[in-house]
């Protein structure tokens, strides 16, 4: 069976995941491998998001007023009164 256009490829614990494209895959072929750092707290995960070390992450509603600091990066929020 597969199931979409990435495998799991392997993880480090409190570290990161590791996905790499899965050729078996009859769909849209990926490229790139993905790649989910672990963030030890909210202030280490804004921290790597403004400094650019990852571009993906979670910011928790406390910390919606810091994110004009994260400028050229989309934002979006858990709350749905945050989406926009």
């Amino acid at each position: 069976m597969v199931s979409g256009p990435y495998k799991f490829a392997c993880m480090v614990n409190y570290q990161y995941y590791k996905f790499v494209p899965n050729a078996r895959y009859g769909g849209h072929k990926a490229t790139a491998t993905l790649i989910y750092q672990y963030e030890a707290s909210d202030n280490a995960e804004f921290a790597a998001l403004q400094s650019r070390q990852i571009n993906y992450g979670y910011l928790p509603p406390s910390m919606v007023g810091a994110a004009g600091k994260l400028k050229g990066l989309y934002t979006a929020w858990k709350s749905a009164r945050f989406c926009w």
